[in-house]
């Protein structure tokens, strides 16, 4: 099944990237999105 975001983007699923500081590193993390999603 697909979803639409807040953004009229369609796809299976969404990922929000989020940068992870972690020991002074800098890591990008991608978190799955549920929620503001619209089943198609």
């Amino acid at each position: 099944s697909m979803y639409y975001d807040e953004d009229g983007d369609l796809a299976h699923e969404f990922y929000e990237e989020t940068i992870v500081t972690k020991n002074g590193r800098k890591r990008a993390k991608l978190k799955r999105i549920h929620k503001n999603l619209i089943p198609q």
